[in-house]
């Protein structure tokens, strides 16, 4: 799926991604392929996007999502970046 986060300032994030997770205020939503089309509020938090085995963290703020045919777009007031400790 194609995803793009924006922010204020412009694009923080642009990809491809197989799995894009973000939280919401009714909890996590993981959004796969051709996942039904809705728009939700965000919640400040991590988000995870997963291409394989790869993923990627970002910290981002409240704001909105839209999925729209294989197209997440996330709009946000602003991201940072999500360190996750390893075993």
């Amino acid at each position: 799926m194609d995803l793009k986060i924006i922010t204020p300032t412009g694009s923080a994030l642009e990809g491809f991604y197989e799995k894009i997770s973000f939280h919401t205020p009714q909890g996590m939503v993981e959004i796969l392929e051709d996942h039904a089309s809705f728009v939700c509020e965000i919640s400040s938090g991590p988000a995870y996007f997963t291409q394989g085995e790869v993923s990627e963290f970002l910290f981002i703020s409240d704001g909105f999502a839209k999925v729209l045919d294989n197209k997440v777009t996330l709009i946000v007031h602003e991201t940072h970046q999500y360190e996750m400790d390893r075993p």
